[in-house]
């Protein structure tokens, strides 16, 4: 009867669901450019560039991991900066670190500290693919 091919119709469509979410996951977890395609601070829109759009002292920062690879961040510094706390700032899986400029500078009122703003593998000035292992 007609149970059998739809049975295994069925199944077939399950498992390609769960052989697409599997070898796509990285895909639908991490995206380095916000829908409208900036990846880089660069090109994010004004007032979402750089901590100088808010008058804050900066630092780019560009350090490499075990691997190699080529990771960027910011160092926002108050101007005691040696006698303040410094904060580890890692934004969402979305956008580049400029788009979280509004929160560090909240941060950098609010609770008088230095801020570094990392961005991960992948994302804004950094090199690499974003993924889970790199995160580790």
């Amino acid at each position: 009867g007609i149970l059998y091919p739809l049975f295994y119709g069925c199944g077939f469509i399950v498992i390609s669901i769960f052989f697409g979410l599997y070898f796509f996951q990285d895909k639908l977890l991490y995206f380095p450019s916000m829908p409208y395609g900036t990846k880089s601070p660069d090109l994010n829109p004004i007032g979402f560039r750089s901590p100088s759009d808010f008058d804050l002292d900066y630092e780019d920062l560009f350090l490499r991991s075990k691997d190699g690879t080529k990771v960027h961040g910011w160092l926002i510094k108050q101007k005691n900066h040696k006698n303040v706390p410094t904060i580890l700032y890692f934004h969402g899986n979305a956008g580049n670190i400029g788009f979280r400029l509004m929160n560090a500078k909240a941060m950098y009122d609010e609770l008088k500290c230095n801020l570094i703003l990392a961005e991960y593998r992948g994302y804004g000035k950094s090199d690499g693919v974003p993924n889970e292992e790199a995160m580790i």
